[in-house]
């Protein structure tokens, strides 16, 4: 919805998310895109649904705190066809996990991935792969 946007106007419709959004997007222009479509969903949809904002918002970094429709969604645009980091051993794996679950695999193979070509890993991933893990002991 809003990844082909300009980057300038995708950092102007981010500050305006109507959810909170983690610091950590704007440093990194990719993550934009998350919170400025949460923006247009509001702004030129009417979509007032919390939920269904914070799931559009934070799709590109997480954060351990977000509900249970913001991790199904996260999980699937970490694991959707034509990611480079996975394959269809991963997605087969993934198949009937609760959310949780299927959080961490994908976690571990997004970090996992990153961290193999010298990228940056935000700091809400991070945090939301080690309260998951934390959780489940």
């Amino acid at each position: 919805m809003a990844r082909g946007l300009p980057e300038e106007l995708q950092e102007r419709l981010a500050r305006d998310c109507p959810v909170p959004v983690p610091v950590s997007v704007f440093a990194n222009p990719v993550l934009l895109h998350g919170p400025a479509a949460a923006t247009l969903l509001a702004r030129d949809y009417g979509v007032r649904d919390r939920d269904i904002l914070e799931a559009a918002a934070l799709h590109t970094v997480g954060r351990a705190d977000m509900g249970r429709l913001a991790k199904i969604v996260w999980a699937a645009d970490k694991l959707e066809p034509g990611r480079r980091h996975v394959d269809d051993a991963l997605r087969e794996r993934c198949r009937g996990l609760d959310p949780d679950s299927l959080i961490l695999e994908a976690l571990e193979a997004t970090i996992a991935w990153l961290e193999t070509r010298g990228r940056e890993v935000a700091p809400e991933t991070r945090d939301l792969y080690n309260t998951l893990r934390k959780e489940r002991g």
